[in-house]
């Protein structure tokens, strides 16, 4: 999976790009994997990543209580598959 930016044309912003690669794990609720900055100028040893976690959340909270970045279920809604 990718995660992108658009620029203010509506273009992808190449700087800017996130790879993303995992696994759902039993019970549908948690993703574990990795991301990384897919750029073709940096030496595979120098690649710029980490882990992540993506659970999915209680709908029920109220939407006054959530944080910016609080979304129900897995948000893919700037991503390439």
């Amino acid at each position: 999976m990718m995660k992108y930016f658009l620029d203010e044309n509506d273009n992808y912003e190449e700087e800017a790009l996130w790879a993303y690669e995992g696994v759902v794990l039993p019970g549908g609720q948690l993703i574990v994997g990795r991301w990384w900055a897919p750029d073709d100028n940096v030496p595979q040893e120098k690649i710029y990543s980490g882990p992540f976690i993506f659970w999915n959340i209680d709908s029920s909270v109220p939407r006054e209580e959530r944080g910016p970045h609080f979304t129900t279920g897995f948000d893919m809604s700037h991503s390439l598959f």
